[in-house]
Formats: structure tokens, sequence, C-alpha cells
């Protein structure tokens, strides 16, 4: 076989996947979007380093002309029903309006106040996905703290959206929350006050998608995976 790379592991030590990975890789090098991958793969014996995703999705740029603050939260993987399931109850409670989209293939359906409206999409293509979170003020990634990759596709969307991410505290998520473009959610405090902070607050889609351009876009993520390339092969 001549050589090659892998990006990406998504695996726990100890599973099934990692041990098959384990197996078919070997002395392979690896480049992880998550350090604690990478950690775990170097403890275990193997050649890795990691880098912060990035992609361009051709995503639409966020449209500004909402007057209602809406929040999106999108995808399946580790995803932390608690903490939506406490976020949908503080909606369905509050006096406020506010509309709240979940767009994690859970199926169709909808809800709405007096003041406030909750809509749930189904399975939806990459594209529509897309247009789908353009419609928001922010992004909510509730994750579950698992030590694997998790959320990153959502918030590098999101920013090339023109959108600032809260994402709950997660080993996955290091790296990439930088506290102003993303931040963590406060756990001792109101999930739905720090969403329409966060959705009111001073950062406009051209500022977050500069952000974007220069640090989680398509461009600069193979920049960083060369980079590490070279360094895990010695070039």
């Amino acid at each position: 076989m001549s050589a090659f790379a892998v990006t990406g592991l998504y695996a726990v030590p100890g599973t099934n996947s990692w041990k098959l990975l384990q197996r078919s890789l070997k002395d392979i090098p690896i480049v992880t979007t998550a350090e604690i991958e990478a950690e775990q793969w170097v403890n275990e014996g193997g050649k890795a380093t990691a880098v912060l995703y990035g992609n361009t999705f051709g995503y639409p740029e966020a449209s500004t002309s909402t007057t209602v603050p809406t929040i999106f939260i999108g995808g399946t993987s580790d995803r932390d029903p608690d903490l939506i399931s406490s976020l949908i109850d503080e909606v369905r409670t509050d006096t406020r309006s506010v509309r709240l989209i979940v767009a994690d293939g859970s199926g169709s359906r909808t809800w709405r106040g007096e003041r406030a409206e909750i809509e749930h999409f189904g399975r939806v293509s990459s594209e529509e996905f897309g247009r789908i979170m353009s419609t928001s003020d922010v992004v909510f990634l509730p994750i579950l703290n698992k030590p694997r990759a998790s959320g990153h596709m959502v918030c590098v969307g999101a920013l090339e959206c023109g959108l600032p991410v809260v994402s709950s505290e997660c080993t996955g998520m290091d790296g990439y929350v930088d506290g102003k473009f993303v931040t963590h959610l406060d756990p001792e405090a109101s999930i739905l006050d720090q969403l329409i902070a966060c959705a009111d607050g001073p950062l406009d889609s051209e500022q977050v998608r500069a952000y974007w351009t220069e640090n989680f876009s398509l461009d600069a993520y193979i920049g960083r995976v060369l980079t590490a390339v070279d360094h895990l092969t010695g070039r």
C-alpha cells in the first residue's frame, strides 16, 4: 500500500470501532479534529496529531430581517436530550416572543404558544439544513461530554452562515470555543436567557463570516491538514 494519512477517528478506546481502526490503520498517520482523539491514539502507540476542522458547505448568509429571536439546534451526534428538553420547557413557559428550530431528524411537528413557536424538522438534505439554519440568529450545540469529536460540522456551518454559536462544555469541542464567536453555555444560568442574549449581541454576520473564512473555511482546514501530515511524515 502506498503511504497515506487518515483524517478523523470518531471513536472511543475500548469500543469495537476503535479496535477495528487499530487493526486497519496500524502505523498510518492520523489527523484528528479533536485533541482528545489524538491523545488517546498516541497513548495506545499510534501516530496522530489534531487540527481544527473546517469546511465550505456553501450555506447561505444568515438573514438579518428576523424580528423574533430565533434559536437553531441541529444534528444528531452525541446530542444531549436533557439540555434540549430543558430549553424546550423554557420556551414553552416563557412569556417572550421567541422561535426555536430543531433539525435533528426526529420528525416534522410544530408547537405554537401565545408568543413562542417550536418547529421540528425531519431528515433534510445538507443544502436544506444550511438554509434552515440561516433563518436563525444563534446556533445552540447541546452536546454530551464524550471523549471524541462532536459538533464540529454544525459549528463550522453556523459560522459560515454568519451565526454565533453557544456550546455546552464538551471535551470534543476543545479548541473551537474562542469566547467571542463560539462561547460556552453557563450550566448554572437560564439556557434561553443566554441564547437570546447571544442572538441580540454585537456580532453581525459579516464579522462572523470573516472569522470563518480565516479560521474554519475549507482552505484554512486544508492548510492545517497538509502542515500536520508533513509533520507526521517528517517531510
